[in-house]
């Protein structure tokens, strides 16, 4: 593979940990609120690892295929963790404060 292919690819598993990244600090930035946007995005923190995690893996996947980097790989799993972890927070909520 040539130099520019490699660097391509290189930002494809750069941009999925930065999409995971992001995502994880809209939802602490939820419950920390160092930040103070709750009057303007309300639940969207929440909800949206679900919609754009998949984008994520698929981004961490192209640069994962093609160069078997290890960086590739962790943008992958990031963002599996990050399209699971709305579930687990709407699940654990029932779980703890009940229906």
């Amino acid at each position: 593979m040539d130099k520019m292919a490699n660097i391509i690819f290189k930002a494809f598993s750069i941009l999925s940990l930065t999409i995971s990244g992001s995502l994880l600090l809209l939802f602490v930035n939820t419950f920390v609120d160092v930040i103070p946007l709750r009057q303007f995005i309300q639940g969207i923190p929440i909800i949206l690892p679900a919609f754009v995690a998949p984008f994520g893996v698929l981004f961490g996947f192209v640069g994962y295929l093609n160069m078997r980097n290890k960086l590739g790989l962790y943008g992958i799993l990031s963002n599996i963790f990050m399209f699971l972890l709305p579930f687990i927070y709407v699940m654990g909520g029932t779980l703890i404060f009940g229906p």
